[in-house]
């Protein structure tokens, strides 16, 4: 299992998602568990035999520092052009038409950013990322929002 490759994608969910998996092989392997890393010295290596209340008292430390689920809420907000130049100046647009509904109301506007992948279908994709606390009412943007943005609430990856 390749799992240090996973570790590559700049997703502050994907230490997580690494760590259940090998604990996963751990409980269901027959025999020992052998784990080639480049970083042996990776501080979620350390959390594999303990026990998930440890593992998980870092991860929401980290996530406190940085504004990250579950203190705040996500909201992915994405354009897809089959120009990129257009691509840019359409996510650009809709960054600044939220900026100042959504400082009014204690969230963050994150981007724009470009897609993981860069393109989806032939389309180049970028994403505006809003951080919102869950007094915030996200239904309230809706309306400021262009027909063709995809909305995704609670995205599972930030990057794609």
């Amino acid at each position: 299992v390749s799992l240090e490759s996973e570790l590559t994608m700049p997703d502050f969910r994907t230490v997580e998602y690494t760590w259940q998996r090998l604990r996963w092989i751990l409980a269901n392997s027959a025999g020992d568990l052998y784990i080639q890393t480049y970083n042996p010295e990776a501080d979620w290596l350390a959390y594999i035999t303990r026990e998930s209340s440890e593992f998980m008292s870092n991860v929401l430390k980290e996530r406190k520092q940085f504004l990250w689920p579950p203190l705040v809420n996500l909201l992915r907000l994405s354009v897809k052009q089959l120009n990129k130049d257009h691509a840019i100046k359409t996510a650009r647009q809709l960054m600044a038409s939220l900026q100042t509904i959504v400082h009014s109301g204690q969230a963050e506007l994150v981007g724009p950013y470009a897609d993981y992948n860069l393109k989806e279908r032939g389309k180049f994709v970028y994403h505006v990322l809003i951080k919102y606390p869950r007094t915030f009412k996200v239904e309230a943007l809706w309306r400021h929002l262009p027909t063709d943005v995809i909305i995704d609430r609670h995205p599972r990856y930030v990057l794609s």
